[in-house]
């Protein structure tokens, strides 16, 4: 299962991130919110399917399988 590490974009929400291969995943969500969107799911639906996709995380309320987006998507 991915580690998640946290933190904070600009003093606004958390973001979460995994790191996979080397490289940080961020949560979708957690970035959308950070930058004032209400998360929707179609938010991300214009990103190419090599910069985003699906991880399971382990959450507090367990495993959960969360969209996220690459670096280079940011």
């Amino acid at each position: 299962m991915n580690q998640i590490n946290t933190f904070s974009f600009e003093g606004s929400r958390p973001v979460r991130t995994i790191e996979v291969d080397g490289k940080p995943l961020f949560v979708a969500k957690d970035v959308a919110e950070a930058l004032g969107y209400v998360w929707q799911r179609n938010l991300v639906g214009h990103v190419p399917s090599e910069l985003k996709g699906v991880k399971p995380i382990n959450t507090l309320g367990g495993t959960q399988a969360m969209a996220y987006l690459s670096e280079g998507t940011l």
